[in-house]
């Protein structure tokens, strides 16, 4: 323990705190914080990282003008096509689900084709790209994708050289990452584009480290769309901007219209798929949101059951252990070189209905917009699932007819808000309940009222990339992934057996960890993915060290082990 405190007390003295000091007069605990003080109140970060931040916001407050007063006769929609279209080099829209931002997308994409200015629609993921192409005509791809393009070691190919001047709309911002917009605000001013950023704070944020766009909203003028007109009914307008903010009336609206069941774990596929097959056989188009990817592949075998009870004809393995028969619905999980008939590409989260089984385990998949193409049996066994139900990242942006969201404990605000926003005419949420005793409407209003959950700031460390071996160092309860550099000849380690408790080595910021192995052969050099190191078994040391390439465990003495855990060079930590 003594080790462990030593880390601990070394990694934060290396970041900066985030959290508020402590109130004065509270009891206080021997390290100075207080004693009601919760595990996951004190938060921290890396001066990296909170220069990163600092820069992105300074930029933008720099570029970013006043929002544009509403006028044209009060119509929202006209402001922000207006202010998309004009000439202010950054552009914040903001505006809650149902509002119109693609649509007044759409009007600011026809301003631009009048003034024949050059645009391009960017989205954190394809399918995202895929629905602004769709409403407003531009070519749109992924964040990464141009990225991609603009790190090419010779430069961009000449499609990718955009003039100054373009606009680059960057729709469903929330979901991007504080590295992409990083990369992407570089980009632009390097090459005098301008930026567009339109989306919801609310809703779900990026997958790694994010929240710079919802900083931006809270510190810089923004265009702001407030009326929802997605709904069928009024009521749900108005009961959605109230689960947005977290209050309970929204949960009284939609309860009080039996919009609100709970549902035992074991029976929640089988409801979702009777559900999910009693509104598709009105001819009507039904979004399935689940919290969870396991729970979304239960959902998808239960609704694959319900269609093709006897599971006849030719099926092919997919990526999560499920089969594909013909007439079933799949979706695409990672971008490939594949172009339908129609032109276009195949992305991640792009949904496909399967025309037909080849015996060599290859799909044909076809869409109404995007066109056929043949999934090679590569490409379906590693990255092709069932597509009915999909988590969140996979619904938001769309709008359907009808949606069916499945509540679960670890469901946030953000989550529960765009599952229960998909549909126009319907949103129906079943809330897991392992008692059978559980009131629903209690059970959404505490997941609603929980803030969301703060992330403290995390970097990949810069030397994560490098091709060497990489290791797994195992901490009392995290695996931290490190990649350690070449030990510095200034660098000591202290000389202790495996009974030492020594306390943190003070290393340079230039020197690494020193590699002094006494397995059977130095470490390999390798570019393969480590594996997850099992648990240490009793009365063994901690297998701290796994090499990459020949997976062999090189005996390590315990100052190796904390010379290398408590070590990771200034200004970053281990993630």
């Amino acid at each position: 323990m003594a080790l462990f405190d030593g880390l601990t007390a070394e990694a934060a003295g290396r970041c900066v705190e985030l959290h508020r000091p402590a109130p004065a007069g509270a009891v206080s605990r021997r390290d100075g914080r207080p004693v009601g003080e919760h595990v996951v109140d004190r938060l921290h970060t890396t001066t990296a990282v909170w220069s990163q931040e600092a820069g992105l916001l300074a930029w933008a407050g720099e570029a970013t003008g006043p929002a544009i007063a509403e006028s044209n006769g009060g119509d929202a929609q006209a402001v922000v096509a207006e202010a998309v279209a004009g000439e202010q080099r950054m552009v914040l829209v903001v505006g809650p689900a149902g509002t119109g931002k693609t649509t007044a997308l759409g009007q600011a994409a026809r301003l631009l084709a009048d003034q024949g200015r050059p645009v391009i629609g960017l989205a954190p993921s394809g399918k995202a790209a895929d629905v602004l192409a769709t409403e407003t005509g531009w070519a749109a791809v992924p964040v990464a994708k141009l990225l991609h393009e603009h790190r090419r070691p010779g430069g961009p190919l000449p499609a990718w050289h955009l003039p100054a001047g373009t606009s680059v709309i960057l729709d469903e911002a929330s979901m991007a990452s504080t590295d992409d917009l990083d990369a992407l605000v570089g980009l632009v001013e390097r090459h005098r584009w301008r930026l567009v950023c339109v989306g919801d704070p609310a809703q779900l944020p990026a997958v790694g480290r994010g929240g710079v766009f919802a900083l931006w909203c809270e510190r810089l003028p923004a265009q702001h769309l407030e009326e929802v007109r997605r709904f069928a009914n009024d009521w749900q307008g108005a009961a959605s901007l109230a689960l947005r903010r977290g209050d309970a009336v929204g949960v009284a609206a939609f309860a009080t219209r039996h919009r609100l069941h709970a549902v035992h774990p074991a029976l929640v596929a089988d409801r979702v798929a009777r559900q999910f097959e009693r509104l598709s056989d009105r001819g009507t188009a039904v979004a399935v949101t689940t919290a969870s990817a396991g729970t979304a592949r239960a959902v998808n075998v239960a609704i694959q059951h319900r269609r093709n009870p006897r599971r006849a004809g030719d099926c092919a393995e997919l990526a999560d252990g499920t089969a594909a028969f013909m007439g079933d619905r799949v979706a695409t999980r990672r971008n490939v070189a594949l172009v339908t008939d129609k032109g276009s590409p195949v992305r991640n989260r792009q949904s496909w209905t399967v025309t037909k089984v080849a015996e060599d385990g290859s799909l044909e998949v076809a869409d109404p917009e995007r066109g056929s193409v043949r999934l090679p049996a590569s490409y379906v066994a590693r990255h092709v699932e069932l597509g009915w139900a999909v988590t969140g990242y996979g619904t938001q942006g769309i709008t359907t007819d009808h949606a069916i969201a499945v509540v679960e404990p670890s469901s946030t605000r953000a989550g529960i808000y765009v599952a229960m926003t998909r549909g126009r005419d319907r949103n129906l949420a079943l809330l897991v309940d392992r008692t059978g005793m559980a009131d629903p409407e209690e059970v959404l209003a505490a997941a609603i009222a929980r803030p969301p959950t703060p992330r403290a700031p995390t970097r990949r460390p810069a030397w994560a990339g490098n091709p060497r071996c990489q290791w797994w160092s195992r901490s009392s309860s995290r695996l931290w992934r490190r990649t350690p550099p070449r030990a510095d000849a200034s660098a000591s380690s202290p000389a202790s057996g495996p009974g030492t408790t020594a306390g943190p080595v003070a290393l340079s910021e230039e020197s690494g960890p020193p590699a002094r192995f006494s397995g059977r052969k130095r470490p390999c050099w390798g570019e393969s993915q480590p594996r997850r190191p099992p648990p240490c078994q009793p009365g063994r040391r901690p297998r701290a060290f796994r090499c990459s390439t020949c997976r062999r465990w090189p005996s390590v003495s315990a100052s190796t082990v904390a010379t290398s855990a408590a070590w990771w060079p200034s200004g970053e930590s281990p993630s």
